[in-house]
């Protein structure tokens, strides 16, 4: 025995011993579990971190506002009008015509004759 090294305490000699007296195929499978159990642990504890960031992620999606209309707040077109597209800057109809404008409204004088048929 060097005489840098301390002796052993009688706990750490009896832990040594008693797996001396069992078999070899008896040592093996308890050193096996208790690497398994600790490869356990280690992915449980990374499942389980894994599962807290998606809760995570999915809470502060939900917090976030959808885009799109939904975000503009008090400057988001009202729903339920019968405006069309356009909204509020939708041109008015002329006056007597009751159906709804099309683009050939808006072309003017370009804008080709309505009426009967046109065949040459």
């Amino acid at each position: 025995m060097s005489e840098g090294v301390p002796p052993a305490s009688w706990k750490t000699q009896i832990f040594e011993s008693v797996p001396g007296f069992l078999p070899d195929w008896v040592q093996i499978t308890v050193r096996a579990l208790v690497v398994l159990a600790f490869v356990a642990g280690w992915v449980l504890k990374l499942r389980r971190g894994i599962v807290h960031r998606r809760a995570l992620r999915a809470m502060a999606a939900a917090q976030r506002p959808a885009g799109g209309a939904d975000s503009l707040g008090p400057y988001a077109p009202q729903r339920g009008s019968d405006d069309g597209p356009l909204g509020a800057h939708a041109p008015a109809p002329t006056v007597g015509d009751a159906r709804r404008p099309s683009g050939a409204d808006f072309l003017g004088a370009c804008a080709p004759a309505r009426g009967g048929d046109e065949r040459a």
